[in-house]
């Protein structure tokens, strides 16, 4: 299973049954590309912005390249290959 979730990772936690399961899980809040933890088949990574900069983002110090993240995966291998494509408008 596949889970992309837009909460806090404070928040994840109250998930643990749910996520348990699952090989990958997509975070997207904090507007920063960060892999969490890989532990009990699982990866808990957070996905970089789409969003331009604004002057809170900044202010908070979230400064992550403004970019697309493209997972490919496999019916039997699961993921394969992740593609990075910039996003410069």
């Amino acid at each position: 299973k596949i889970y992309f979730l837009h909460i806090a990772r404070k928040r994840l936690l109250s998930l643990f049954e749910l996520l348990i399961v699952t090989t990958e899980v997509f975070l997207q809040h904090l507007h920063t590309e960060q892999v969490l933890t890989e532990e009990y088949n699982m990866r808990i990574q957070r996905l970089p912005t789409i969003s331009a900069k604004s002057n809170w983002t900044v202010n908070k110090g979230f400064g992550s390249k403004r970019q697309c993240k493209t997972f490919i995966f496999d019916i039997e291998d699961g993921l394969t290959d992740v593609l990075y494509t910039p996003i410069k408008y």
